[in-house]
């Protein structure tokens, strides 16, 4: 008999050496029919708590998996045992009464509703005192509390097929009567400890799902708890998840009824807060926010009803809630309570927007009131404390405050829609006022932080408030840094609105430019001028010379990385308003000492500073190509001039220009940094954004860069670089000029690539990925480059495609399967990839059954399928030859037959066009091979694809 002994248990627990092995031991012990027996013997009185414990748990893992090995003959034995234990165990220890609770628990659950179709009456009834006269009252109540509670969290826990899952749901409703009217037995003429553990089991019966209308005066009795001190957060939490449940929403009468006791918690909140005792406000606004939020449809429909009592508890709740919002203090210090109201504040107006026009108009008045109540308090609440105070928070407390002022913004712009004629009139008269009282930074920083949070929905053609506001601006204390930086975000906020009103540029790019001299706020002030450059570049022409001359200004200091790429950015977003002459003088400027630098740089003995150095300035480089681009700044006339004059006298391109002074460099530098991968990307970087500036013009540049992409990548293979030729191939591939250079990189990238795959083939899944897509283009779209037998190694490739749809990325999947349907496409025009496909075919079509039935992830299905389908429909001989055979490919079955299998290729074969098809059926062929059919998972699964 395989019994564990106390000593082998005992042995686990401890730090023994054989601990492992004991281990192994015992969990074939539990598993084992005997564990029916000796786990009585363990749960003796005198045996320790560790060897009780291990038995407990022993019983709970038999009830729950091993349920068939008892007869039901045997079943009510278990029961008895299973009862006297539970209530034995109920003075404790602890821990093996809990787990005794979830056993009890799970064998009640298991045995609905053939064995024990009354349980919960039963279990009600058999804890009656006089059934147990050695257990105090006290104890025995809290034991079936105990265990009612539990039912319903392993309801949840365990696994059920779904019939069996609704049968017992629909069977412990029957019970939710009896354990309703014993909860309010108790909840009124219990000692506190009693009650405590009446919520914890209302608790879990809420979560289960009790009718509102049938538990109405137990959840009554327990907003009478809510004066209690030592039961006050248990039964807020208790009624926070009543009024929260997805089902509440089917009893609006009885929440209707129910609001008023959440009302008459308001003197209560509104004593709390002026006694400063914020912390235990929190319950109430959890509670508030718990029945608003949830039932805000039910909130606005009141006030269309003629009810005016519900209207006015409507009004009230809102008001309650507006209370939470707030809160005396600053979050996250002082309160944590009002960051809870937002998602009310936004479904609120959300639901005042879906209603019809006519009701709109009835309710805008009432909720504009409310709203513009709510903007003013959303003003305190946005700003900064003292910088006393602020100065002694911790970095995550600030940054819980950003997080805060993020939400309130995100509020404001929501509100906006209904306080479209009150939000620029208030927040104007507010900057105003506090000018003229002298107010504190934090009230300024405030007003335009909002200002900002609604500058998207402000209309473009806004005429009165905005150039008010902007030529107000000097007349502000503008000082300190973080007001600056807020000021400074606002006014890139309204780059768009300004380039409609372009006359106020000349009060706004001036206190630009100064703000880029303060160091403290360099960030904030690029990153407006760049958007406001980006935005306004009919009308920023007048001022290109101050903007250029200060970027040039500021590149000469030592700028953060990311402050530099601004700074050439905007100089780029500049440049392409003026003409190739002016451009050609501010790039003189701009670039000379960069292409030093660089230059320098190149010189270097390669370490991780001048790594990031070198990125810093391609990156710079690359934003520069990217933000300027050739005639943008030419008037219409010269564009037309320009177009009908000769080719050979055309200004050239300004980022060919670019791109010529820096390409000497670029080679000088791949001699030290060709094995770096940062600095493959970043090299890579700047050839895309100079192929998407120049397209056709990049000509010139061409084989000088196909060298040197050869170049690196003979020395390191890289992603990068195949993404990067793949590009400028197919852009120049019908090039004649360019073809021999064209076929000479493709011929290198494919070679050195199946090299290294040929070495480690799953280590370099990135190359795959890489090499895949650009030969699927290729085919795609330049298939006479590759149509002669012979040029390039199309074997290896087709082999490693199919190596690809094993590897475990679903992005080199994806990619090997596009290379492969585009291959098979091929196959019908060239007779020589034909013969390729007929030879190796039969590896393709088993890798993805293997792919399907057991080899990848299900993300990746969809690739199968479409493969699948591109295979029928353009080699259906090699799939019928193949399903012909195809007891004969000796491929493992896994759960599923070999019926099963012949049924799915059947069915793929017969679909030739409808894709939602394949991929049903070979998600069903999944299902089937993991055994997921009408497993819960499965279904749901099932449902979500």
């Amino acid at each position: 008999m395989l019994c564990p002994s106390v000593e082998a248990v005992s042995q686990f627990y401890s730090n023994s050496d054989h601990k492992h092995h004991v281990h192994t031991w015992l969990t074939k012990a539990r598993v084992a029919k005997e564990a029916w027996a000796f786990v009585w013997e363990l749960l003796e009185p005198q045996k320790s708590e560790q060897v009780q414990f291990f038995a407990a748990s022993c019983l709970y893992q038999k009830i729950t998996s091993h349920s068939h090995e008892v007869s039901a003959s045997d079943y009510e034995v278990l029961k008895k045992k299973l009862l006297e234990k539970f209530v034995a165990f109920s003075e404790g220890p602890k821990m093996v009464f809990t787990r005794l609770s979830v056993a009890l628990a799970s064998a009640i659950l298991q045995t609905l509703p053939e064995m024990w179709p009354q349980s919960i009456a039963n279990l009600i009834e058999t804890f009656n005192p006089t059934n147990f006269p050695n257990v105090s009252e006290r104890n025995l109540c809290k034991a079936l509390l105990e265990i009612l509670t539990v039912i319903p969290i392993e309801f949840f826990s365990v696994s059920f097929i779904q019939y069996r899952r609704g049968v017992i749901k629909n069977t412990l409703n029957t019970g939710l009567k009896d354990v309703i009217a014993l909860l309010q037995r108790l909840i009124s003429a219990s000692p506190t400890d009693v009650q405590l553990e009446v919520l914890t089991c209302m608790n879990s019966w809420v979560e289960f799902g009790i009718p509102l209308n049938e538990s109405e005066q137990l959840i009554i009795q327990t907003f009478d708890l809510l004066h209690k001190p030592e039961l006050y957060e248990s039964s807020a939490d208790v009624l926070c998840v009543v009024f929260s449940h997805p089902d509440s929403h089917r009893f609006p009468y009885t929440i209707q009824k129910l609001s008023p006791h959440i009302l008459e918690l308001q003197p209560v909140l509104k004593t709390l807060i002026e006694e400063r005792k914020l912390e235990e406000c929190a319950p109430i606004c959890q509670l508030v926010m718990a029945i608003a939020e949830t039932h805000s449809k039910l909130i606005l429909n009141s006030f269309i009803s003629s009810d005016e009592t519900q209207q006015q508890n409507s009004l009230n709740l809102i008001y309650m809630v507006m209370t939470c919002t707030g809160l005396p203090g600053y979050f996250p210090v002082d309160e944590t309570s009002s960051q809870l109201t937002f998602n009310f504040w936004y479904s609120i107006q959300d639901e005042l927007v879906d209603v019809g026009v006519n009701v709109n108009s009835h309710l805008m008045p009432i909720f504009h009131e409310i709203y513009s109540k709510l903007t003013e308090i959303l003003l305190r609440k946005v700003q900064y404390p003292p910088e006393s105070e602020y100065r002694l928070w911790s970095s995550d407390q600030k940054e819980q405050f950003r997080c805060y002022r993020h939400d309130i913004g995100d509020t404001m712009m929501y509100s906006f829609t209904i306080l479209q004629d009150f939000l620029l009139p208030y927040l104007w008269t507010v900057l105003n006022t506090s000018v003229q009282n002298g107010e504190q930074w934090q009230v300024f920083e405030g007003i335009f932080f909002l200002y900002t949070a609604i500058a998207e929905r402000v209309e473009l053609t806004e005429k009165t408030y905005l150039p008010a506001l902007l030529n107000f601006l000097p007349q502000v204390p503008i000082t300190h840094p973080i007001l600056i930086a807020t000021t400074l975000g606002m006014i890139g906020s309204y780059a768009e609105w300004l380039n409609w009103n372009p006359n106020i540029l000349q009060s706004v790019i001036p206190m630009l430019l100064r703000a880029l001299q303060n160091t403290e706020v360099v960030t904030p002030a690029s990153l407006a001028l760049k958007d406001i450059t980006r935005e306004t570049h009919d009308h920023i022409h007048p001022f290109a010379d101050q903007i250029l001359t200060a970027c040039w200004t500021m590149l000469e200091k030592n700028l953060k990385s990311k402050d530099a790429v601004r700074m050439m950015a905007i100089a780029g977003h500049v440049l392409s308003t003026l003409n190739f002459t002016d451009i050609m003088q501010y790039l003189d400027k701009l670039l000379a000492p960069q292409m030093w630098a660089l230059s320098q740089l190149a010189k270097e003995e390669p370490n991780s500073t001048v790594q990031d150095a070198i990125v810093q300035k391609l990156e710079m480089l690359s934003w520069l190509i990217s933000t300027i681009t050739s005639e943008r700044g030419e008037t219409e006339e010269v564009v037309q001039e320009n177009h009908h004059q000769n080719s050979s006298q055309s200004n050239p391109n300004p980022v060919l220009v670019i791109m010529q002074r820096v390409a000497p460099i670029l080679q000088d530098l791949m001699i030290k940094w060709t094995t770096n991968a940062v600095v493959i990307q970043s090299v890579c970087e700047l050839f895309r954004k100079t192929l998407r500036a120049l397209m056709d013009d990049f000509a010139p540049l061409a084989n000088d860069s196909f060298q040197m992409f050869t170049q690196m990548y003979h020395a390191y293979p890289h992603s990068a670089i195949l993404g990067i030729a793949k590009h400028a191939i197919l852009m120049f591939h019908r090039d004649e000029t360019l073809q021999t250079s064209v076929k000479e990189l493709l011929g290198v990238l494919t070679v050195k690539s199946l090299t290294v795959l040929h070495n480690d083939f799953r280590e370099h899944t990135d190359i795959v990925e890489g090499l895949m897509n650009l030969w699927a283009q290729i085919i795609k779209k330049s298939r006479l480059l590759v149509s002669t037998q012979g040029d390039f190694d199309l074997e290896s490739l087709f082999q490693s495609a199919v190596l690809g749809l094993a590897l475990p990325e679903t992005f080199t999947i994806k990619a090997s399967a596009y290379f492969l349907q585009e291959f098979l496409i091929m196959g019908n025009e060239v007779p020589w990839v034909k013969e390729l496909i007929q030879k190796y075919g039969g590896d393709m079509i088993i890798q993805v059954l293997k792919a399907i039935e057991g080899g990848s992830s299900r993300t990746a299905l969809d690739q199968f399928a479409d493969l699948l389908l591109c295979i029928n429909k353009h080699q259906i001989d090699e799939l019928t030859k193949f399903v012909s055979n195809l007891n004969k490919t000796c491929l493992p079955l896994a759960m599923q037959t070999m019926e099963q299998r012949e049924q799915f290729c059947r069915h793929i074969l017969r679909e030739k066009s409808n894709r939602r098809k394949v991929r049903e059926f070979v998600k069903e062929y999944y299902m089937q091979c993991h055994g997921l059919i009408g497993t819960e998972y499965g279904n749901q699964w099932a449902q979500s694809i």
